[in-house]
């Protein structure tokens, strides 16, 4: 009929560029949303963790729970 057939968007250069643009948004926030999730590696923290560990074990040998061989040993494992 009269223009029954016309869709917007839906020919020539109008029909891929805003799925283009839509999908790029959509990735963009689709990679965030995973970054943000998963947070840092866990390389990102191994020197962090390394360090928490050693304060405990120097915090357990001050205390006296521990001997210093068992301090050595265990720091060595570290």
């Amino acid at each position: 009929m009269w223009g029954c057939d016309y869709i917007p968007y839906a020919s020539g250069w109008g029909g891929w560029i805003p799925m283009v643009f839509w999908l790029l948004i959509l990735g963009g926030i689709a990679l965030l949303a995973f970054k943000t999730l998963c947070g840092k590696s866990r390389n990102g923290n191994q020197d962090a963790d390394r360090n928490d560990s050693l304060a405990i074990l120097k915090t357990r040998l001050a205390r006296g729970d521990i001997n210093m061989d068992d301090y050595n040993t265990l720091k060595s494992v570290l």
